[in-house]
């Protein structure tokens, strides 16, 4: 075992977009969140501003209302975050959410899947190119791309992921917390993988893997498993 372990776990936050200056209506809507049945108490924040605003006086004003901000998105509070040593996160552009087409292909021409449990949910077929900045999404099932995930685009399946070629972008299976689900592609050159909320970026992805035919899995320890499609499994 080496002296340094890197494991990553994808956890839910939510963003605070700000749009006034106005202390008061400030102070009034972070407090509103964090009351009634639906608080948002404990919840991990990542804050924006279309407006300028003090940040240090910003961060105090949502820890003490019960939140925690880890971070600002690149924008009108970037510099304020950068000298106070405050993360500063990339701002997402909008992604164009994509309809799958299913069961439209016949027998001959669907791949064999290698699924990683019986499921009653039929599978989700795309066979287009996912192209930079498209997202496709499946809730139940696994979810089967024919064709390249192009860098810029994401993947997100409640089950395994299939891609049969290029695996770019971000590939999110288990997005419901099934640690039983799977990653298999053709050629592994994704920015990241997760399954299950368990993560890994590119730099992290051992580079024997990287290209590769690859399958991922999570282990009894909550990490990540990384597989040649070649290996015999046994």
């Amino acid at each position: 075992m080496t002296d340094l372990q890197v494991k990553g776990r994808m956890v839910s936050f939510s963003k605070l977009t700000f749009g006034t200056s106005d202390p008061a209506a400030i102070t009034k809507a972070v407090s509103q969140l964090t009351q009634g049945e639906d608080a948002y108490h404990g919840t991990l924040v990542l804050l924006d501003s279309t407006v300028d605003l003090d940040l240090a006086h910003l961060l105090k004003l949502v820890r003490d209302s019960g939140l925690q901000p880890f971070g600002v998105v690149d924008g009108m509070l970037a510099q304020q975050a950068r000298a106070l040593n405050i993360a500063v996160v990339p701002a997402e552009g909008p992604m164009q959410r994509i309809q799958p087409t299913q069961g439209t292909s016949t027998p001959a021409e669907t791949p064999k899947l290698a699924t990683s449990s019986t499921r009653a949910v039929p599978d989700t077929i795309y066979y287009d190119v996912l192209r930079t900045g498209q997202l496709l999404q499946a809730d139940a099932g696994n979810l089967v791309i024919t064709q390249d995930t192009n860098n810029g685009s994401e993947v997100i399946s409640a089950g395994s992921i299939h891609v049969y070629g290029s695996a770019n972008g971000r590939l999110i299976a288990g997005s419901q917390g099934d640690a039983t689900a799977r990653i298999f592609c053709q050629k592994l050159s994704a920015d990241l993988v997760a399954i299950a909320g368990i993560y890994c970026v590119a730099d992290d992805i051992p580079a024997k893997y990287q290209n590769k035919a690859v399958e991922i899995s999570v282990s009894n320890d909550q990490e990540l498993i990384f597989r040649h499609l070649s290996d015999n499994h046994g």
